[in-house]
């Protein structure tokens, strides 16, 4: 699986999907009280998902007011499973992680799938990346918690 993290200026100054990425699933991160990715005009997408969550990393924060009052949200249990319902669902070849920097809520959740998935989660941890790490921890306690209940979702590399 080829697992790519984008900005959100960058998901959508993209027109195609290229061929070789194959069946490609994007799961679009928003932030509370923004509007969505513009990816209405993005062809090629075999599916999209979309969550809204903020970058906070520790429980105590949920809930808090951001700079401009409104409320702030973590990832949910609820988000780590629509991700592995769609992964399970859709059998992608890509997926593209997206938030709105592209730097620390896609990339925790970017990492998260590369260690379900075997692919090397180094590019997540490059650069000005900075995964979150209760992305990354939530849906990683989710995906063991799913396989460890039997019910199909086990991940034969």
């Amino acid at each position: 699986m080829r697992i790519l993290v984008k900005s959100r200026a960058q998901i959508e100054a993209i027109d195609t999907i290229p061929p070789e990425w194959g069946r490609t699933l994007l799961i679009s991160i928003n932030t509370t009280g923004d509007k969505r990715a513009r990816v209405g005009h993005l062809r090629g997408l075999r599916a999209r998902l979309f969550l809204t969550f903020d970058d906070l990393s520790r429980v105590t924060l949920d809930g808090c007011l951001d700079d401009d009052g409104r409320l702030q949200h973590l990832m949910t249990e609820g988000d780590a499973n629509r991700v592995l319902d769609a992964i399970d669902r859709h059998k992608p070849d890509t997926v593209i992680c997206q938030c709105a920097a592209g730097q620390s809520r896609s990339a925790g959740l970017a990492a998260a799938l590369a260690a379900l998935y075997g692919v090397s989660d180094a590019p997540f941890y490059s650069g000005d990346k900075k995964p979150n790490s209760h992305v990354k921890s939530l849906t990683l306690r989710v995906a063991r918690e799913r396989a460890g209940h039997g019910n199909g979702h086990h991940h034969h590399s």
